[in-house]
Formats: C-alpha cells, structure tokens, sequence
C-alpha cells in the first residue's frame, strides 16, 4: 500500500511539474527576445520599443509583434526570418522560454552578430564575373594559346 501511494505521489509530481513548465516558459516574452535581439545586433535596446524600431532602422522587416505576450516558437520563426535567419517550426503556438532561448543565441550568435547584410543586388553576384563578352576569363576555350612565356620556359 506504501509502495502504491509512493508512485502515485510520484506521478503526482510529474504531472504537476509537466504543468508548471509551459507556466514558466510564460514568463519569457516577445519584448524580451526582440530586446536581446537588438542587444546581440549593437543598436540601441533601452526599452522594447527602442529595440524594435532600431531593429526596423537598421533595415530588418519584423511581423507584428504582441510585445507583452509570451513568445512563442511562430514568434521567433517571424523574427528569425526578418533577420535572415531560416528556422521552422511545426507547433507555432508553443511557448519558447528563456532556456530555448538561451540556446537560440547560442547557436545563433554568429549570425546574429554578423555587421553585413546581403541585398538583393549581393545575391547570385558572379565575383569572378565576364570580361565583357560573356566570357569567363578563366575557362579555357579552343584556339592558339597565346601567352606570356617565363624565361625558363623551353622554345
């Protein structure tokens, strides 16, 4: 009978701690990630409206926030895709807490610190580039090689 309630109390504590996560990760809001975001980008990050608007200055498209609400795992895919950050989700509704965020940063820390950002025109830009006649100055075509010659070279 000991033995009975002992794993019933267990279970007990299990389910009331399986509860009691999703009331923690509550705790960690929008306005929290979006100021440690602008804080890891260096702009200004004083208050959540700061944060946000220099996010917005520096270029980055954000979705509509509920800057009070708890973040969610949709939350952070709309901002990490403003930042040209890839991420999904399959359950945008769940709470994100401040653990899952803490390794958000973590593995994200150098994207998000990076200074550069990719426009439109840096995109499929061919660094090597054609030397004006569609050619690429380092494919080797048909024809007389003509070139220049080391003085070692034999005639």
């Amino acid at each position: 009978m000991k033995m009975a309630r002992r794993i019933g109390m267990a279970a007990a504590l299990i389910a009331a701690a399986g509860l009691l996560v999703p009331a923690m990760a509550a705790d960690y809001t929008t306005k929290d990630f979006l100021m440690r975001i602008a804080a890891e980008k260096k702009l200004a990050a004083s208050s959540p409206d700061v944060a946000a608007s220099s996010l917005r200055q520096a270029g980055y498209t954000l979705p509509a926030l509920d800057l009070d609400s708890a973040l969610t795992e949709g939350d952070v895919v709309g901002i990490s895709n403003a930042l040209g950050i890839r991420v999904t989700t399959s359950q945008p509704g769940a709470p994100f807490s401040e653990t899952q965020a803490d390794g958000y940063f973590a593995a994200f820390s150098s994207e998000l610190s990076s200074d550069v950002q990719p426009t439109a025109g840096d995109l499929g830009t061919d660094v090597i580039g054609n030397n004006g006649n569609g050619a690429n100055p380092l494919e080797k075509g048909k024809g007389k090689k003509v070139g220049l010659r080391s003085p070692s070279d034999p005639v």
